[in-house]
């Protein structure tokens, strides 16, 4: 499997202190983002999507469940 992530390589400068010396990536240049950095309505869409029923079942889709299971 093949990430398409950038790499940041850091070297030690003579004060001690790490800083960036290159970013190596290929066709895409992708940094990645903590949740933290997610505009709020990203994870709810995913939830839209994902699960309609999501905030009435706890998490847990018993239908969906036993559908898969039958």
């Amino acid at each position: 499997m093949e990430l398409n992530m950038t790499s940041i390589i850091y070297v030690q400068n003579s004060k001690g202190d790490w800083v960036e010396y290159q970013r190596l990536h290929g066709s895409e240049n992708r940094i990645w983002a903590g949740i933290d950095k997610m505009p709020k309505y990203l994870g709810e869409a995913f939830i839209a999507i994902e699960d309609e029923r999501f905030y009435d079942n706890r998490g847990v889709d018993w239908k969906r469940t036993a559908g898969a299971v039958a």
